[in-house]
């Protein structure tokens, strides 16, 4: 359920989006000035949603850091630069809290309320599939999320229709799109 956390939350961008609260162009910092540093750091400047989405943001996270703790937000931020934003690719599964982060801030509840009424509920899930959180509530966003198979099978039918799910858009259908094309081409 990693990969698939980090699709669901990747889906909850794509809302995000369509409703006006955030773009692919949207830098982190913006979203979250209060993490800002004194210093002028050109690296953070440039950081944006698409580099999370993307995994191209050059953060490098250290796997084994303390998760008991709850500054998983300023250890994202402390973390060194392994290259600038966009460079290379570097699978960071803190990328997508970040995004959840991101998405807590933008829309003022957590991402699994947020997308009760987008997703869960327009695919008949019984209720909010439990995901895994920081001491702070926010969803981890790359992992932790459990779900039954049937609720995963709905999620993917709904991309592979371009969004709809029994005649009914779900999920916009530019977002899906462009989530099966980057599948195919993957």
């Amino acid at each position: 359920m990693f990969s698939v956390s980090k699709s669901v939350t990747s889906t909850a961008v794509g809302f995000a989006i369509e409703e006006g609260l955030l773009s692919l162009d949207t830098r982190v910092i913006d979203v979250l000035p209060e993490y800002k540093p004194t210093q002028p750091d050109e690296n953070l400047e440039k950081l944006t949603v698409y580099h999370l989405l993307t995994m191209t943001a050059g953060k490098d996270v250290p796997t084994l850091s303390d998760k008991s703790k709850n500054r998983w937000v300023r250890d994202f931020f402390d973390a060194k630069w392994a290259f600038a934003p966009g460079e290379f690719w570097r699978y960071i599964s803190e990328n997508q809290y970040m995004l959840c982060v991101m998405l807590t801030r933008v829309t003022g509840m957590s991402v699994s309320e947020y997308l009760r009424p987008r997703l869960y509920e327009p695919l008949g899930f019984e209720g909010v599939p439990f995901w895994e959180r920081d001491g702070n509530g926010i969803e981890t966003g790359g992992w932790g999320m459990k779900m039954t198979t049937e609720e995963l099978a709905k999620i993917t039918l709904c991309y592979q229709q371009g969004g709809k799910f029994n005649g009914k858009q779900i999920i916009p259908a530019w977002w899906a799109k462009e989530a099966v094309k980057k599948q195919v081409e993957n």
